[in-house]
């Protein structure tokens, strides 16, 4: 079974292309919403408790920022 992942971000933010980039290197699929781009983006983000990216929400876990631990644990749950 696969989980959704979906990673909130935004054009100047050096620690969202990393967290793309692992997900790539693991062979993820996610989907990328950029907050700069859709309003609805940033309200969603906002509306998990959180206003700088990325936040890459795995099923129903949400990882803030870089922490490769956190999103290796909600990829493997």
């Amino acid at each position: 079974m696969s989980k959704q992942v979906i990673v909130y971000t935004q054009p100047v933010c050096r620690y969202c292309g990393m967290v793309k980039m692992f997900l790539d290197g693991e062979g993820v699929q996610y989907e990328v919403r950029d907050i700069t781009e859709k309003e609805e983006y940033k309200q969603q983000l906002l509306a998990t408790g959180y206003q700088g990216t990325p936040v890459t929400m795995i099923d129903d876990t949400v990882v803030y920022g870089f922490h490769l631990d956190a999103i290796k644990k909600a990829l493997e749950e």
